[in-house]
């Protein structure tokens, strides 16, 4: 299993999901650090600037918006 992305914790789960539109998305809900919500888009109709935004769209944990944003 994969680890968080923000704490390597390993207390981490990982869902998948359908978008209403189509897309197939990847959430997380990490027990470590709180980080929850979309943390991935999957197939070929997303762009960067798309992913982006999904990317920081998701809660984070406030411990570690400091180390992000460095």
């Amino acid at each position: 299993m994969k680890k968080c992305p923000f704490c390597n914790s390993s207390d981490v789960g990982y869902s998948y999901g359908t978008h209403p539109d189509g897309r197939e998305l990847s959430f997380i809900a990490c027990g470590g650090c709180g980080a929850r919500g979309p943390v991935r888009t999957y197939g070929s109709i997303y762009d960067d600037d798309e992913s982006e935004a999904s990317w920081n769209a998701r809660a984070i944990d406030a411990a570690l918006r400091p180390f992000l944003e460095a």
